[in-house]
């Protein structure tokens, strides 16, 4: 947000909904109010934050124009196995009561088979890596999934499960690396 001088990357399942309805506040405090908004009832296909000024991308060119300008960037971060956890939760429980994808369409077919799930994905981030893949599409979450019965009977098999734990080790790999993340917490 210029006007604040920060910028911030999104990322799915990273309170990505709370950061855009935290500048849809700031960009609008009083019509905020005026329509009985909260930073968790806002979510990304609000009325009010339509017209939401956001970036797919930014070259190089962008950010250093913006960093000229002293904008402070900042991302936030999540454990990845909690981050797995939470969009697989929310995309193949969750949202089962949507119309945009049938049973046989979503989560690659697998219904509920994890194993199955992780082996779709991690073959698409190969494709991807490999350049057979031009752009990943992604939706947006309206729910949050923290302290589901699902969650948590989930995340104790990607804890304990040493094959889903080492595909998500795989899949995610530099995340653990790059942030610092403890890759020993796999075993609960």
């Amino acid at each position: 947000m210029s006007e604040y001088n920060f910028a911030s990357c999104l990322i799915q399942k990273n309170m990505a909904t709370i950061q855009v309805s935290t500048y849809c506040y700031l960009k609008n405090p009083a019509e905020f109010h005026a329509q009985n908004k909260s930073i968790h009832s806002v979510w990304w296909g609000d009325s009010l934050c339509v017209g939401y000024r956001a970036r797919q991308q930014m070259n190089g060119t962008q950010f250093a124009n913006l960093l000229s300008k002293g904008t402070k960037f900042f991302a936030v971060i999540r454990d990845p196995f909690d981050r797995f956890v939470s969009g697989y939760v929310d995309k193949c429980f969750n949202e089962l009561d949507f119309d945009f994808l049938n049973e046989s369409e979503r989560c690659f077919g697998c219904f509920d088979d994890l194993r199955c799930f992780l082996d779709a994905v991690y073959r698409l981030l190969v494709d991807y890596q490999a350049g057979k893949i031009a752009k990943l599409t992604h939706g947006t979450t309206l729910h949050s999934t923290r302290g589901s019965l699902v969650v948590d009977t989930l995340r104790h098999r990607v804890r304990n499960d040493p094959y889903v734990s080492e595909m998500l080790m795989r899949m995610y790999y530099y995340d653990f690396v790059e942030f610092g993340f403890n890759n020993s917490s796999t075993k609960a």
